[in-house]
């Protein structure tokens, strides 16, 4: 894969700090990734819809998403279903990893029944989690 492509990646996650250090990793590490960093999830939908519509032209369609579930304004599983739901209106295949502080099998088990989930990882964002999704979904990614 071309080491030039950038790969435009939603992150949402209610706790500024989670949010910081992802945007530090990005720049520290030089990863292909232009990030919109969301701290509200409705903020996040308005901004994907936005994009949707085409109301937004300045930045790239979104080719991954990493979303935090413990999150008091919008639980990260309503999320994923609203997002699937703009899924079935616009043309959108961009899959989400799901970002959680522990991973325990009732979570493996609702994630699974969400179509666009592709992963769940331990936060924080980490190259080596970046990695492991371009390895295992990069043909899914900038269809």
């Amino acid at each position: 894969m071309p080491s030039l492509q950038n790969y435009h990646a939603v992150f949402v996650d209610d706790n500024p700090a989670n949010n910081f250090l992802t945007k530090t990793i990005i720049e520290i590490d030089e990863l292909p990734i232009e990030a919109s960093i969301f701290d509200n999830p409705h903020n996040a939908l308005d901004f994907i819809t936005d994009l949707l519509k085409g109301e937004n032209t300045e930045l790239p369609p979104i080719d991954v998403m990493f979303i935090d579930l413990q999150m008091p304004q919008l639980h990260g599983f309503d999320f994923i279903a609203k997002y699937e739901e703009l899924q079935k209106e616009y043309d959108c295949k961009a899959p989400i990893c799901i970002m959680t502080s522990n991973i325990v099998e009732e979570v493996k088990e609702k994630a699974a029944t969400f179509p666009s989930v592709i992963g769940v990882y331990v936060k924080p964002f980490s190259p080596e989690i970046w990695e492991e999704v371009l390895k295992k979904y990069e043909n899914d990614l900038k269809d």
